[in-house]
């Protein structure tokens, strides 16, 4: 009776009420599986420093990198990003196409499996601080594409970008309207208009 009394109760408490216990049962879960790591992690280090005899692999603490997330039993593979990557890597190799742009896709996904055929010039708000050949980089705002001519472009790819943009995810400001300004930024500078267009309606009505 008491029991359910209380699932009664419950079930009357405001919503953040009930949504704040499962917060705090689920801190205490992740809690308790950060403390099991952590012990894990102590215990793999010291069986490897007790292992090992090369003197260029010894482990220095001040260099240690905790990343427990990377101890999975499976491929560390996310199945949706990797068929999108091989996907578009293959349209990109069979059109031909030796110069070939992208706006904000996964540098060690999709960018480095085309590089190997074709020079690629990317396009993200974000810094990147290293160089490869074949890749030229333009730090830029993709909702306006400036400095970038119109109709200069031929290929021209944006995976698990444009979704994210106007959200202040990668420093770019706060802009319900982000995502669309980038896709008419795009027809802009795309040769025939990106297969003729899509028909959004101007900025600031109803999508």
């Amino acid at each position: 009776m008491i029991k359910k009394g209380l699932k009664r109760l419950y079930k009357k408490l405001p919503y953040r009420l009930r949504k704040f216990r499962y917060d705090i049962i689920k801190y205490l879960r992740d809690s308790r599986k950060l403390k099991f790591d952590l012990q894990k992690f102590n215990d793999d280090m010291r069986k490897y420093t007790e292992l090992n005899n090369r003197t260029e692999f010894v482990v220095c603490k001040d260099n240690l990198n905790f990343c427990v997330e990377w101890n999975t039993p499976a491929a560390n593979l996310s199945k949706v990003l990797f068929l999108q990557d091989v996907w578009a890597a293959k349209k990109v190799y069979n059109s031909g196409v030796k110069e070939h742009f992208d706006i904000g896709s996964s540098v060690y996904g999709f960018i480095s499996g085309i590089l190997p055929f074709t020079n690629v010039t990317l396009i993200d708000i974000r810094p990147l601080d290293f160089k490869v050949d074949g890749l030229n980089f333009i730090q830029a705002d993709a909702t306006n594409l400036e400095n970038i001519e119109d109709n200069s472009i031929s290929s021209l790819s944006a995976l698990c970008s444009l979704e994210h943009f106007g959200l202040g995810r990668y420093g770019d400001p706060i802009d319900p309207d982000a995502d669309r300004k980038a896709f008419k930024a795009i027809q802009r500078v795309l040769r025939g208009g990106g297969g003729g267009g899509f028909p959004f309606p101007p900025l600031g009505e109803k999508k």
